[in-house]
Parts: C-alpha cells; structure tokens; sequence
C-alpha cells in the first residue's frame, strides 16, 4: 500500500483501499488525486474506460468530509451519472470507501417508488449518488427547512460521463441542478468532472437543413466548464491515448454478407469461445429479436436482456444474473453502454455499428477494464458499411480493423442451418402472436356485449382463415425442425480440421497432438501473425519472380548478340 501512502491519504481510506484489494492506484488517480485532495482544485478529467474514474473523484470526496466538521448532518456532495445502472455502480464504490467511516450515502434512481426515495432521504446521508431526473424532482417536491431546500453545504459536486450529461435537451435538469448550486454559494465548493471521452472531437450527425457543426477542444471544454459552473483554476487531465481505447483492448471486425451471415457469425462467437459476452444492438426492436433467437437456441445460462423500456428492477436483476455466470450472455442497447463496471467480461460484441464514436469507445470499454485484456467485435454488413467508414475515420486510424477469423468451418455450416431455423421461428412468431392476439380481442368483445362463443363457431373461424392457419402451422414445423437439430451435437473444433492420411507424417501429428484455444484472443493474434507471415512471404515470392525474370531477359540479350 505504500503507493497510497505517498499520496498521503487518510488512514480508513487506505484500510478500505487494501480490504477491497485496491493495492495500488491506476495512472488517472495518480494524475487527479494530488490536485484535488491538496491544492483543492477544480478537474476536468478523461481516460479510457475502466481506468479508475469512479475512485480518483470518489477519494477526494472522502477526504474532503473526513477533515469536515460534519457534527451537523447535511447534504455534503452531490454525484450526478446520466444513468440508473451507473448510481448503483458508483453508490458501490463509495459503500467500500465508507466501510471504516461513519459516512453515509444514498442513492436517487427514477424508476423506484419516489415515496421511499424520500424516506431514505430523512436520514441525511453526507452523500447522495443520483440521475439528474428524480433528483431534481425530489428538489422541487421539499418544502422550505427539508435537506434538499439548500445546497450552500454541498462541497463537492461531481458530474460523471459528462459528455452524455450535457448533450442539448437531453437532461435539463442538470441546467437546473447547477443554476441553483450557483444561487447557493459556497466559495469553498469544488467542482469534479469525468468522461472518457470528454475532449474527444467528432462531427455531429448531419440533420435536414442544417450545417454540420464541429467543435474543438477548447469549444467544448468552454462549454462543459460554463455548463458545470467550474471555477478558472481548474486543471485539465487527459490521459486519453490516441485510439481512445484501453491499451490492453483487442479491436477486430467481421464482415457479413446478409443478415443471416451476421447472425451466425454472432452465434459462432458465442460458441467457439465461452465467457462472459456483452452483445450491443442499436434498438430496443433489435435487442428483443435477438434475444428470441438466442433463448431458441437453447443457450446456457439464458441470455439476459437490458434496455430502456424494461422497468429498474428488472434490469438491475438482469444485471445481477450476468454477473454471476463465467459463460453468460447479455444483450443491450446503449443504456449500458456507459459507465457500467461489471467484473471479466471477456467479449464484446457489437451486432450493429454504434452511432457515434464516443457510444462505439463506450461500448468497447465494458472489456478490459483494470488491467484485464479483452477483445471487441464489431459486425460489419452492407447496411451498416457506412458508419463504418465514418467511425474509421472520426478514430483518425489508418489501417482498417483486422478480421476475426473463422477457424472451423465446420462449425460455422452447422450453425448456420440452426440459426435459420431459429430465424424463422422466432419472426413466425411475431407473426402468430399477433393472430392471437387479434382472437383473443374477438373473445373479449363477444364477452362484453353477451354473445356466447361455442367450440365449434370458434373452430370454424379458424379454418376459414387458412393463411392464419398456414402460419401456425409453418411455426409448429419450424419450432419442431429445430429442437430436431439441436438435439445433433456441433462439430468438435479439435476433430473437424484434422487432414484424412493413410500416412503418418510430423505434421499429422502436430494436428492430433494440438488443441484449438478456447481464448478468442489467443486464436486472433495467432490469426494475425499468420497472416502477417503470408504476406511478407508473398513479398519475397514477387521480389525473387522479378530477379529471376529480369536475368532471363538480359540472358536472351546476350543470346541475339
């Protein structure tokens, strides 16, 4: 713990660091923590996802209330994340700070009874952890001597992924939150500001009518310092590299040729290598359709689900559930893109181009987080070909994206026929569903106005229809044709791409012998370096093509003299 210890940190803060197992701090709290605990400083502060953001703002906080008279309890800081996930996350990193400590915290999350949020409130933790929405719902509901009347006590105030909290008319409440900590001054207030991409530049994207509009570095940290009310001694600290992306990250692609193409390559991954997998979709629509044809494919554990539409407690119960299985699959839409810290997530997929850059370095940033490695794949299609292009460009890289390889292909032919099938049972689905749907409203109505519906009239009415009848039909084949294929084991990797001898040679031998990685980065880099080998050996062969053709020629010359 001496790396602590030279930053001069209070005794139960570095109790709590080294129960945690916190042994040393990463390069951003070694960057952020002596110009916030010592000269008190205002921070802007940037760095790659999973490098310790949560604690470089978390411990001055606490440093700050420990050298507090805090004999009279009251809001002392205030920490605003744009989503519910991320307040559960931060409000966990303050609880193991806390651990030695008689400070409390609370969390604010829309989506929970408001009733019992105020509750909780009545016992006036020193520090509140919340979504700018129902905080300041909270606010505007106290009456005049409740804790939230005043905010002159508060002496810190923290906004973190800054970049997404203060997109134009997407959280107002923010604008609101900082006008009155300005109305309630404290001279001795200090303002902290994260994001991992918070000086990061991209061209917004272009509307109807309207000119494209690019800011620089300094515009937009002039506009987030005016936005978050920082004073003039603030310090900027960007230890963003240039890819915007953890060192250790491994960045690939995979290009499809249709949408069934994408959906195997999907599954493939799923497959050949085992392990904690974040899937990112653009839609709630496309998260839903996903997550059907992966229950069909009889995954275990079952994937889990999150988007916005889903009500709080079942998203922070799906989150749970990710979290405790080694092989677990979440699918999500961006509203766990940013911020979440969830523990060895090995993979992350991206089934859609994000839309932006700063959602694609978010994404990304969900692997290889505190010194983990982890690999990212982005599935490239026709439609989404485009934004590919635009997202290349906006990183400012010159080389594309290395491909991933498909190593068995085997495996892959046997997949696809099962994802076909899944496919189209699941939009076969949809579409029954909604045939029922449209007979149970028949039922209903002929309850509601008395008119008694026997078996037999309900039996006719479905045979009349025979295109509704067809679909149920096409459905049941469909659901039963799958089970069918899934009770067929897939190819074993290890026996599958064996070469047929009658003769036993070295290199036979190394094929039984050796055992294809489970490790999908290990079978990338192998990929890559192979790759690099063919084309330096194509270079040579064209080099020695060309000497050899350029002395036959000079041979004929001497010959016709």
């Amino acid at each position: 713990m001496e790396a602590w210890d030279n930053l001069g940190l209070s005794a139960p803060i570095i109790q709590a660091l080294e129960f945690a197992g916190f042994y040393k701090p990463t390069k951003i709290q070694e960057a952020v923590l002596p110009a916030a605990i010592k000269e008190n400083a205002d921070i802007l502060g940037a760095a790659q996802t999973g490098s310790g953001k949560t604690l470089a703002f978390g411990i001055p906080i606490m440093e700050r209330l420990l050298k507090t008279d805090r004999s009279e309890k009251q809001l002392r800081c205030l920490v605003l994340v744009p989503t519910r996930e991320l307040v559960v996350q931060v409000k966990k990193q303050f609880d193991i700070l806390c651990k030695f400590t008689d400070i409390k915290t609370c969390q604010i999350v829309g989506g929970l009874s408001q009733q019992k949020q105020e509750r909780l409130l009545k016992w006036k933790p020193e520090i509140i952890v919340a979504t700018p929405g129902r905080f300041w719902a909270l606010v505007q509901a106290a009456f005049e001597d409740e804790y939230l009347a005043s905010f002159k006590h508060i002496g810190i105030f923290v906004i973190d992924e800054t970049d997404r909290m203060v997109e134009r008319g997407h959280f107002e409440e923010l604008e609101h939150i900082v006008q009155t900590l300005q109305r309630d001054v404290n001279e001795d207030r200090q303002t902290l500001v994260f994001s991992a991409t918070l000086t990061f530049i991209h061209t917004a994207p272009q509307r109807a009518g309207k000119k494209m509009v690019q800011l620089s570095t300094e515009d937009k940290i002039k506009q987030l310092v005016t936005l978050s009310g920082m004073k003039k001694n603030r310090k900027v600290i960007d230890l963003t590299t240039k890819d915007r992306t953890a060192e250790n990250l491994v960045e690939s692609r995979m290009n499809c040729n249709d949408l069934l193409d994408k959906d195997t390559n999907l599954v493939y991954i799923l497959k050949r290598y085992p392990g904690r997998t974040l899937i990112f979709v653009n839609s709630v629509d496309a998260s839903k359709r996903m997550y059907g044809i992966l229950s069909r494919l009889q995954f275990n554990p079952l994937p889990c689900l999150l988007h916005a539409k889903m009500e709080q407690k079942t998203r922070l119960k799906n989150l749970e559930r990710f979290t405790e299985s080694e092989n677990s699959i979440l699918i999500a839409t961006d509203v766990a893109a940013r911020g979440l810290d969830i523990k060895k997530v090995e993979h992350v997929i991206h089934y859609q181009v994000p839309k932006t850059t700063e959602l694609y370095i978010h994404r990304s940033g969900r692997t290889a987080r505190a010194f983990e490695k982890g690999i990212t794949v982005l599935l490239v299609d026709q439609l989404c070909a485009k934004n590919y292009q635009k997202l290349q460009k906006s990183m400012d890289r010159d080389e594309e994206l290395s491909i991933f390889p498909i190593d068995c292909e085997p495996l892959k032919w046997a997949i696809e026929d099962r994802v076909r099938l899944a496919t189209t049972a699941e939009a076969l689905s949809h579409r029954v569903a909604k045939i029922n749907s449209k007979e149970n409203w028949f039922i209903k109505a002929a309850e509601e106005a008395d008119i008694e519906l026997d078996e037999t009239m309900m039996d006719q009415d479905d045979l009349l229809d025979s295109t509704d009848y067809k679909l149920k039909m096409e459905k049941k084949n469909a659901d039963a044709n799958l089970k069918a294929l899934l009770k067929t084991p897939l190819p074993d990797v290890n026996q599958s791409y064996r070469h047929k001898s009658r003769y036993i040679t070295p290199s036979i031998v190394k094929e039984f012998t050796t055992k294809k990685s489970v490790n999908a980065i290990e079978t990338f880099d192998k990929a890559k370096e192979q790759d690099k080998k063919f084309k330096k050996g194509v270079k040579k062969l064209s080099f020695s093509d060309l000497r050899s053709i350029k002395s036959n020629i000079k041979l004929k010359l001497k010959g016709k003299k």
